[in-house]
């Protein structure tokens, strides 16, 4: 929302940008900080963190949880079906089912992320998707913010000072966990806004 000399309004929705971070990121620090805007590069961060720093992570089971229960109560039978039971050969039916298997396998498993948290970094892993994996500094991010959008499940969303904004989906945590993530990162001085599980 941004509130214009002339008592003018004007609305951008961050669902409807790509980039909207840029604008609030300039209107941040010129308008509000009165600073001169400078696009600052990434802090790069050395791959296999893991090695350096001790983490605390908050993962869950995916075959005792609904989406994993999705996943594999659907691919399982129908690749065991394919595979082992005889039928007829039809070519564009293994075809239209392996597009389908592997579309589903993937949105199935991006719903299934993983968090792990050390006194320094926030470390965010995909359960199905091991090359899948994204490190903040603690210091970079302005907000974490639990939410649940429609029919999606409990996500973790990373707000940084410069305004970049990621939705990882958790589908696999229980409440218990989430809870106890919100806490570890509020220890760390990490503001968490939780508007699914506690509302706090």
């Amino acid at each position: 929302y941004i509130l214009l000399k002339n008592e003018e309004e004007i609305f951008l929705y961050d669902d409807m940008y790509t980039n909207l971070w840029k604008i609030k990121d300039y209107l941040n620090s010129v308008y509000l900080k009165k600073e001169i805007y400078k696009l600052e590069k990434p802090q790069e961060i050395k791959k296999n963190i893991e090695r350096f720093e001790s983490f605390n992570f908050y993962s869950g089971n995916q075959i005792f949880s609904f989406r994993g229960l999705m996943l594999w109560g659907f691919l399982i039978p129908l690749s065991y079906g394919l595979l082992f039971v005889k039928q007829d050969e039809n070519f564009n039916g293994y075809m239209l089912f392996g597009l389908f298997a592997v579309f589903w396998f993937y949105f199935s498993s991006w719903l299934m992320h993983y968090y792990g948290v050390s006194k320094k970094f926030l470390i965010i892993k995909n359960t199905n998707l091991p090359w899948k994996e994204k490190i903040y500094f603690l210091d970079n991010i302005k907000e974490v913010v639990f939410e649940c959008e429609g029919k999606m499940p409990n996500c973790l969303r990373v707000i940084t000072h410069d305004f970049k904004s990621n939705l990882y989906p958790g589908a696999t945590l229980s409440d218990k966990k989430w809870i106890t993530l919100k806490k570890e990162l509020r220890s760390y001085g990490v503001i968490v806004r939780d508007e699914c599980i506690n509302f706090d």
